[in-house]
């Protein structure tokens, strides 16, 4: 028996992956690495190390930062 794989047409706007992050509250880190466009390892280095800004805790294994302080770091680097 074979079986056959049919691929339905996809709209191209339904395919989007990247999408702005909102400008409020707060971020989790797949939005901070898509605002700031660098890589997630380099990210968390970074905030160990003090470079970039501190994350708040939100639960015991949940973190976000404050989308505030992330723009107004990504605006201080320009």
């Amino acid at each position: 028996m074979t079986s056959h794989l049919t691929c339905k047409s996809v709209q191209p706007e339904l395919l989007e992956v990247n999408r702005a992050p909102t400008f409020s509250g707060l971020w989790p880190l797949r939005q901070v690495l898509e605002y700031t466009t660098i890589g997630r390892s380099q990210w968390l280095i970074g905030v160990k190390q003090g470079i970039y800004p501190s994350p708040v805790r939100l639960s015991k294994r949940r973190i976000a930062w404050k989308a505030a302080e992330v723009r107004a770091f990504v605006e201080g680097l320009s």
